[in-house]
């Protein structure tokens, strides 16, 4: 415990808030490691204080609520929370791409590739721009995680051809990042 736990994280986020009350993303930074220690009755008052915070996302409150039940073993709340947000951002890139993080927190990884692959498809739409690469990714992995090494060279080439067409990138470091991590699927595909 004493290892693996966010404590001087979590001190330094503390600290910043009070430095910096009115800077909304630093809560959202101590939420996630709050969450990721449990400490849970923290966290909410934290996700308490953000939410009367002038200019906040307001779509990150049901996520973290959800995230906090879920933190607490309380799955059919963590549920409740991300069908709220689903009903109340509906067609929302960001939204379609936290309900892909909670399904992939839980492991319905085939839930999560879906709204992954909603999430790209709706940055696309939104016409922002750069549609990132972190769903792809989020994909390529959850291949792997499931053994589907074809489908996860099939996202590799996706992405080496998104981020083409996208940032025109041919060489470079998110060039070789991808192309490594395709010959790695592949030669585990030939074991």
């Amino acid at each position: 415990w004493n290892i693996r736990n966010h404590h001087k994280t979590i001190t330094f986020y503390k600290e910043l808030i009070e430095a910096n009350p009115e800077v909304a993303r630093t809560y959202l930074y101590l939420l996630d490691n709050l969450i990721a220690d449990h400490r849970t009755k923290e966290a909410t008052e934290y996700l308490e204080k953000y939410a009367q915070l002038e200019g906040h996302m307001e779509f990150q409150v049901p996520v973290y609520e959800g995230r906090i039940a879920l933190a607490e073993h309380n799955v059919a709340l963590a549920d409740e929370k991300f069908a709220e947000l689903e009903r109340r951002f509906p067609d929302v890139a960001t939204t379609a791409f936290e309900l892909a993080n909670y399904y992939a927190d839980k492991c319905e990884y085939e839930k999560a590739i879906a709204y992954y692959e909603r999430s790209f498809e709706l940055d696309k739409k939104e016409q922002k721009r750069p549609v990132y690469t972190d769903a792809l990714w989020a994909i390529e992995m959850i291949y792997e995680i499931q053994g589907k090494y074809e489908d996860a060279v099939q996202t590799c080439d996706r992405l080496l051809a998104h981020l083409e067409s996208e940032f025109s990138f041919t060489e470079g470091e998110p060039v070789r990042e991808v192309t490594e991590t395709k010959q790695r699927l592949l030669e585990l595909m030939r074991r």
